[in-house]
């Protein structure tokens, strides 16, 4: 569609709790959101369970979701759940993390979704990586699993802006940074052990950690060992100004196989990055469970003569893989597509 034919304002509702700073899909919704506006699109966030406020894209109240043409389903339906409406569900999780957070009785994911499909409101479902979408069609028509391009703002996380974290004070010639959360399927345990080795040959490293909301058990054994060795940095449950954090490290190290959230903020930031796979593109991939693999992979990285290469070379990526506007038209087309077919 011609930008002036989408001057006719299609109104799209994105309902997810608005958690600013604090949760990657809240993120990555409001990224869609922002880029679909440039499209001419009437984009708005509405908080499926309580109204609320934050910045950038407007946020719609009860009125703005009764008007929409569509919704894309974040977060749930929550209030919204008798409404007739077309809805495009986005799954952001991980189908691994989604089935044990349900075998837990915290969310009945996996429920909910067989639940959708068959609803006729939910005409798409879409994930941003393809190789998730392989497990999501045992449980849903094959043929409403659409992939679209993982999405960062790249106006938002930009290598330009402050990069003088002190790493409270535990600031050191090589600061690596690991910011995944700790989940039922993925969390650091193996990147600590991986930066242990790492450390041996490179003592002047230190790993700061971020997303850390335990403080008891194995975890304290962990960090207490590295901090008997002088290579453990700031931890911390959570950082407001994470991108000045990226801007600041020098490299961010994940185990994660998909370009997760805190990669491609990463990424846009110009902050090189290990991951656990070439599709994340991350600067360097090895399997997270060989730690000498890992580790060397790092020191591999890291060893580049031109730092200021490699970081740009990370934006680069960035702006080729995961430009939130490309998103943004593969989502504009897919509401074509609904709203065509009737």
């Amino acid at each position: 569609m011609q930008d002036a034919e989408r001057e006719t304002r299609m109104k799209v509702a994105h309902l997810a709790a608005i958690t600013p700073h604090r949760a990657g899909l809240y993120e990555t919704a409001r990224d869609l959101a922002a880029a679909e506006r440039k499209f001419g699109i009437d984009a708005r966030i509405v908080h499926p369970f309580q109204p609320a406020e934050d910045r950038g894209v407007p946020i719609g109240e009860d009125r703005f979701v009764d008007d929409a043409d569509i919704l894309v389903n974040h977060s749930g339906l929550g209030r919204y759940e008798k409404i007739d409406k077309p809805i495009v569900h986005v799954m952001h999780g991980r189908p691994r993390s989604s089935f044990l957070l349900e075998q837990a009785k915290q969310s009945p994911i996996y429920t909910m979704l067989r639940g959708m499909a068959s609803d006729e409101r939910f005409r798409a479902f879409v994930t941003f990586w393809p190789r998730f979408a392989q497990y999501w069609q045992l449980v849903l028509p094959k043929d409403r699993i659409l992939t679209v391009t993982a999405p960062v703002d790249l106006n938002l996380w930009s290598p330009e802006g402050k990069s003088d974290h002190d790493f409270s004070g535990r600031i050191s010639d090589v600061n690596v940074i690991c910011v995944d959360p700790w989940r039922h399927d993925k969390d650091p345990f193996h990147m600590i052990n991986a930066f242990w080795h790492f450390a041996a040959e490179n003592p002047q490293a230190k790993l700061h950690l971020y997303g850390v909301t335990q403080s008891h058990g194995a975890l304290v054994v962990l960090l207490q060992s590295l901090h008997a060795v002088g290579c453990l940095g700031e931890v911390r449950p959570f950082v407001d100004g994470i991108d000045i954090v990226y801007r600041s490290a020098d490299l961010l190290i994940t185990g994660h196989t998909v370009a997760t959230r805190t990669v491609r903020e990463s990424l846009a930031c110009g902050c090189p990055v290990v991951a656990g796979s070439e599709e994340t593109g991350a600067m360097g991939f090895a399997n997270e469970e060989n730690l000498k693999e890992y580790a060397d992979t790092m020191a591999a990285v890291l060893r580049t003569d031109n730092r200021a290469w490699l970081r740009t070379h990370a934006r680069a990526v960035a702006e080729e893989k995961f430009d939130s506007a490309t998103t943004a038209r593969e989502m504009v087309d897919i509401f074509e597509s609904i709203l065509g077919s009737g």
